[in-house]
This record gives structure tokens, C-alpha cells and sequence, in this order.
């Protein structure tokens, strides 16, 4: 961590553990995913404590009114109860949700970024070869930081693709281990398209 926070202890809180409470979130993360005996009230003591550093990981995908849940989550993460911890909350565009904090929005990577990054992940030649050949299919063009996530992953295989769809496709075919089962990929496929227009 940086200096700024160092002595914090993260703690990542994917969207799915979230109902109405953020606090809730963090106490139902802990236990079900991490098996810490913690129940709400317990969470919330914890909190006060302080020096914790919670990560919460997209908004825009609760299973909750996302306008209400972001008001839920920022009331809470500037309650003075727990000022000794900090709060990283991360989003796609809300439409319609004014937000009173501050925020940034992820450029996309310049080439020149992108090779500096690169340098710091130590993936081996082979795969570091893999990755930038992959990326050598951009050119110039900037490309997004989900994008480069995507590339780093699929530096593992041997095959990559060399559009974004052929990214795209072959990340989700191998975050769902489908492999090369044609059938199987192409009902993904589908049920990602509906997903993606609603």
C-alpha cells in the first residue's frame, strides 16, 4: 500500500454481498467467503476500531437500487464512527446518482503507460512476449484498463486474439472454463448478449 495507507488492512467487498447495509456487506464477506466468525454488530465495533481499508467493488452491479445502495455506501463511509478507515468505491456510470465525493474516471492506457506497467508484473519472457505481441495489435491507439486486464490473463495461453471481440470472447471462455467446447461456449455467448442489453 502507499504510504498514505500503510497499517491499513484491506478488506475487498465484491457486489454480490451487498443487500441495504454496507457494513452487513463487510460483515457477510468476511464470514462466508473468508470464514471469520463476524456478525454485524461485530463488523460495526471492528470498524471503529479503525485502520481499515474497504475496497467495494461495483456498485453498478448490486442486486439493489444502485442510486440508493451508492447513498447507503458513501453515508457510511463518512460516518464519523469509522474516520479511521478508509473507502475505495468503484462503479461504472450511474445514471441519475449525484455524487458528492470524490471521483476519477480510468483513461484508457497510452502505449508508453501500458509498457512501464508491464515491466512491473515480472511474468516470465515467454509470457511477457506473449502479452506484448498481443498488445503490438493496437499500435499507438490507447487501450482500457480492462482490456490490458484481459490481455495479461490471456498471456497464459498460447492462442490470443487479435481484435477486441476475439479478446473478449476467449477472456469469458476461459473465466468460464468452457474450453473448446463449441456448444457450450456459444449458450454463454448468448445468455452474455441478453445479460449485456438489460
Amino acid at each position: 500500500l502507499p504510504p498514505g495507507l500503510a497499517g491499513l488492512r484491506p478488506v475487498l467487498i465484491p457486489a454480490a454481498y451487498y443487500g441495504a447495509s454496507l457494513v452487513k456487506a463487510v460483515a457477510d464477506t468476511l464470514r462466508e467467503r473468508d470464514g471469520v466468525m463476524l456478525d454485524e454488530e461485530m463488523t460495526r465495533a471492528q470498524l471503529q476500531s479503525g485502520r481499515f481499508l474497504i475496497l467495494f467493488d461495483g456498485v453498478s452491479e448490486v442486486a439493489t437500487e444502485r442510486a440508493n445502495a451508492l447513498n447507503e455506501i458513501l453515508r457510511t463511509a463518512r460516518h464519523a464512527d469509522y474516520a479511521s478507515c478508509r473507502f475505495l468505491i468503484t462503479s461504472r456510470p450511474l445514471e441519475g446518482a449525484a455524487v458528492e465525493a470524490a471521483t476519477f474516471l480510468l483513461q484508457p492506457l497510452a502505449p508508453a503507460v501500458v509498457t512501464k506497467v508491464l515491466d512491473s508484473y515480472h511474468l516470465g519472457v515467454a509470457r511477457e512476449n506473449r502479452v506484448r505481441a498481443q498488445l503490438e495489435k493496437f499500435g499507438d491507439r490507447p487501450i482500457e484498463p480492462l482490456l490490458f486486464t484481459m490481455i495479461l490473463a490471456q498471456g497464459a495461453d498460447e492462442r490470443f486474439g487479435t481484435t477486441r471481440a476475439e479478446i473478449f470472447g476467449q477472456y469469458f471462455q476461459r473465466l468460464l472454463q468452457v474450453g473448446s467446447d463449441k456448444n457450450r461456449w456459444e449458450g454463454w455467448r448468448d445468455a452474455l448478449e441478453i445479460l449485456s442489453r438489460h
